[in-house]
């Protein structure tokens, strides 16, 4: 388990203003996490508790989803603006071919990293696509 400060989010269009100021209005809530690993596009495992010390927005998102592809280039615009505080994690909840969620990604000009989800969920694991979680990893 992992400690963290968390928020989560399902509302179906969030925008890069909504974000900053949940970051910086809201009181967060203690909760415990299970760390995950997942592997990226490159093979390279990735773990939450690697991004400890750090602002971390997890989105759980699918390539068939239109309110995902909506914020995609939100996602894009915080990863890139935030460097060093805080972190994008794209995770892929889809059925896709390996090289087609690639093309995707690269058409998307997607630079955060894209993780891709064990499909179906570990037992005892509630994924939903759409889903946000913005957490304070301590």
């Amino acid at each position: 388990m992992i400690r963290i400060k968390g928020y989560l989010t399902t509302v179906a269009s969030k925008r890069l203003v909504s974000l900053t100021a949940m970051l910086l209005l809201f009181t967060p809530a203690q909760a415990d996490l299970r760390d995950f690993t997942l592997p990226d596009l490159d093979g390279q495992s990735r773990s939450l508790s690697d991004y400890r010390g750090r602002w971390v927005l997890v989105n759980y998102w699918a390539t068939w989803c239109p309110p995902c592809l909506e914020e995609l280039p939100e996602l894009e615009v915080l990863h890139s603006t935030s460097a060093g505080k805080a972190v994008v994690l794209g995770v892929n909840m889809g059925s896709i071919a390996h090289a087609e969620l690639r093309a995707f990604v690269e058409d998307q000009f997607l630079s955060f990293p894209i993780l891709v989800a064990e499909i179906p969920a570990p037992e005892g694991e509630i994924l939903r696509v759409g889903e946000t979680v913005i957490l304070q990893l301590e």
